[in-house]
């Protein structure tokens, strides 16, 4: 059995570990309750977007817009690029694990495969891994913004309408109430289909889009997509401030279920040195009795 000094500096080491992993649980909390808000904050918006290019679409059936196809087919030839959204930190359980892992999964022709990271993780596992990462559009994933999203969706549209990619997808963790799932949806090319379930009823009165619907849906689209962006993002951000949640809560109860065991441990401990001192007066004094006359 270890010595009581030894049980006691192991007891101070677990109590520190204790505090930090309670202090991110609690920071983690309140920013997640942040992120929460401003999620919420940046959807109506975001489907606003979406029924406005639905109506046109209904209304204009013939309308053509680069972004936009007309069926579910394969993409055109070219690169794919993949926007792999993952922490700047772990101590997040699984959460950068399975994101990457997920990558991975989709990923099956590196050679013909562009990889744009959010998250420092992800940049560094990526390119570890042997894949070909654009660090010129390389964004920490911390305090999500609308100037960051507005900022990266115009890079990608530019990069998609040039040619240079024929298709983005999006690699990230959802969060669903408490529930949290790595998954990915496709950014480029939209599709009318899509957008069915937000076009108006047939007896909705057509309006008059001024100064062109080719106008309005050029200006709604890169709208659309800086604020799908952003809901990503900040969906991500919540489901990584989750997992980190669970992750130090879980530590927290593992640190209080280690003190309790070396509390009895030292316990014990003190009780045998208790024990073997009073053995040793006790022998003394027997010792010294024998002595005397």
């Amino acid at each position: 059995m270890a010595s009581l000094n030894d049980l006691q500096n192991r007891m101070k080491s677990v109590r520190d570990t204790r505090k930090i992993t309670n202090a991110m649980y609690l920071i983690s909390s309140a920013k997640m309750r942040r992120a929460r808000r401003d999620m919420e904050a940046s959807r109506p918006h975001f489907y606003a977007s979406q029924a406005v290019i639905g109506d046109i679409l209904r209304n204009l059936p013939n309308i053509v817009h680069p972004c936009i196809g007309d069926t579910l087919e394969a993409p055109r030839p070219g690169k794919t690029g993949y926007l792999v959204i993952t922490g700047d930190k772990g101590l997040a359980g699984a959460y950068n694990h399975n994101v990457l892992k997920l990558m991975g999964e989709l990923d099956k022709d590196p050679a013909q495969s562009v990889i744009y990271t959010i998250g420092e993780v992800g940049l560094h596992s990526a390119r570890s891994m042997g894949y070909p990462v654009d660090i010129e559009m390389h964004y920490p994933a911390q305090d999500p913004n609308i100037s960051r999203a507005r900022d990266l969706s115009a890079r990608l549209m530019e990069k998609y309408l040039s040619g240079e990619l024929s298709e983005i997808i999006l690699v990230y963790t959802s969060l669903h109430k408490t529930v949290t799932e790595v998954t990915y949806r496709r950014l480029l090319p939209l599709y009318r289909a899509e957008f069915t379930d937000f076009m108006p009823p047939d007896d909705h009165r057509p309006p008059v889009y001024l100064p062109s619907p080719q106008a309005v849906l050029d200006t709604v689209v890169p709208n659309y997509l800086t604020g799908f962006l952003l809901d990503v993002m900040v969906e991500a951000c919540c489901a990584e401030l989750d997992a980190r949640m669970i992750a130090m809560q879980s530590a927290t109860e593992n640190a209080d279920e280690m003190l309790s065991v070396l509390s009895l441990e030292a316990n014990r401990a003190r009780q045998e040195a208790i024990t073997q001192e009073i053995t040793e007066i006790a022998s003394g004094a027997r010792a010294q009795k024998k002595k005397q006359p």
